[in-house]
């Protein structure tokens, strides 16, 4: 075997240090001048960037930083009711799980809810009406639906036909079928897929 082999049981030597050579400080890794000019530089730019999206969060409002904010919001709701829903079906210990770190059902709603308010708010849009008053009856909230649904007498056709629908669907007297296949195919018509 070579020299330089491990042998077991002995102990490698280790090198010697001089006294001259252990007292010296230690190089830096980067000692340029430019270190500083470039690290205050570079900071400059972070902050600037970083000032600069929390100013626009703050000043420009939540539905003007979307170019369709009705669509992006049917989008999202829609998706959120679509996992509470699949949720239903995965084990218990899921189901805890996810209502303990992102709320449950109800908040789900209550949330939906707030947001399609603040923008009916803002764009008076019959259909946003319609999602809302949907997602009132659908939480349980009937008497909310319906008085929002009453709220549309005065506005065009659509409302008046979202009325419908809303008091069909959620009102105390039930529709008969003819009544029923009426409202499925104007809504079908009227409402995009």
């Amino acid at each position: 075997m070579s020299e330089q082999a491990l042998s077991i049981g002995q102990l490698q030597s280790l090198p010697q240090v001089d006294a001259a050579s252990a007292s010296q400080p230690p190089v830096l890794p980067y000692g340029s001048r430019w270190s500083l000019f470039v690290s205050i530089v570079c900071t400059c730019i972070l902050m600037t960037a970083l000032g600069s999206i929390l100013w626009f969060s703050i000043t420009v409002p939540n539905l003007q930083r979307f170019e369709e904010p009705d669509r992006a919001l049917d989008l999202m709701v829609s998706r959120m009711m679509e996992a509470q829903d699949g949720l239903n079906r995965s084990p218990e210990w899921q189901q805890w799980l996810t209502e303990w770190t992102m709320g449950n059902k109800d908040e789900t709603y209550t949330q939906g809810i707030q947001w399609y308010r603040e923008l009916v708010q803002t764009t008076d849009d019959p259909l946003s009406k319609l999602r809302l008053a949907i997602l009132l009856g659908e939480s349980g909230r009937e008497a909310e639906a319906l008085a929002e649904a009453k709220g549309w007498h005065e506005h065009n056709v659509s409302a008046g036909l979202y009325e419908q629908l809303i008091v069909g669907a959620y009102g105390s007297q039930p529709l008969d079928k003819l009544q029923e296949l009426e409202l499925q195919s104007v809504l079908a018509e009227t409402v995009p897929s």
